[in-house]
Formats: structure tokens, sequence, C-alpha cells
């Protein structure tokens, strides 16, 4: 009868190897997949401070200028108001309330005070520059 050796041969001790490189490659990735999870939970706290600050500034903000808006408002009122005096109850001649007319009109359409469409103001003189008879 041959001989028969029992020496390890080179496939198993490759084997055992690649096992062991095995488990180490997955205790890295699994060492990786924990820190990724890590920064992620940390990104996520982060960004939900970022959007907590962020409202609450933008809470502020509105809280802040509303007396200011409250306050343009009121004086843009004052202003038609004076001039709906002006253009009601003086009595001026017609270059003079041209003048007046386009003083307020400048003030509107640059946005200064808002824009308020009332006829009864140039009812005393059409606007020349609109007349269909030319």
């Amino acid at each position: 009868m041959p001989r028969t050796t029992t020496s390890s041969s080179p496939s198993t001790v490759a084997t055992g190897l690649a096992l062991s490189e095995l488990h180490l490659r997955l205790e890295f990735l699994e060492k990786q997949h924990q820190s990724i999870l890590k920064q992620i939970k940390k990104k996520r706290t982060e960004l939900n401070n970022f959007v907590e600050r962020t409202r609450s500034l933008a809470t502020d903000v509105v809280h802040q200028t509303t007396k200011s808006f409250q306050k343009i408002a009121q004086l843009d009122q004052e202003i038609h108001a004076l001039f709906e005096t002006i253009f009601t109850t003086r009595k001026f001649g017609k270059q003079t309330l041209k003048k007046i007319q386009a003083v307020y009109r400048q003030l509107q359409f640059a946005g200064i005070i808002s824009i308020k469409p009332d006829a009864s103001q140039f009812h005393a003189e059409p606007n020349e520059e609109f007349d269909p008879t030319e």
C-alpha cells in the first residue's frame, strides 16, 4: 500500500487566511458604517438646529418689522388724505393744479406712496397728454 501523508494542503491554508481577511474586512466595513451613521445623525441634528434658528429669526424679523410697516401704511394714508384735501378744498390756478397733480402722480409712480386711482382729483382739468382731439 502506498503511503499517505497527512500534510496541510495549500488550499486549506489559503481558505483559512481568506476567512480571516474576510472577517477583518467585514469588521472594518462595520466600523466605517457606524462612523457614517454617527455623521448622518450629527448632520441631521445640525440641520434641525439650523432650521429652528432660521424659523426663530424669521419670526423675530416679522415681529420687528410689523410696526414699521404699519407706520408706513399710516403715513401713506395721511399723504393721500392731504392730497385729497388739497384737491377738494383749495382753489388753484390751472398751472398750479397741474403741478400739484404731477407731483402726486410722481410720488405714486416712483413708489414713494401707494398708487391710489381716484378720478375725482383730476376732474378740474383733463390731462392734455391724453387729449384725443389732437
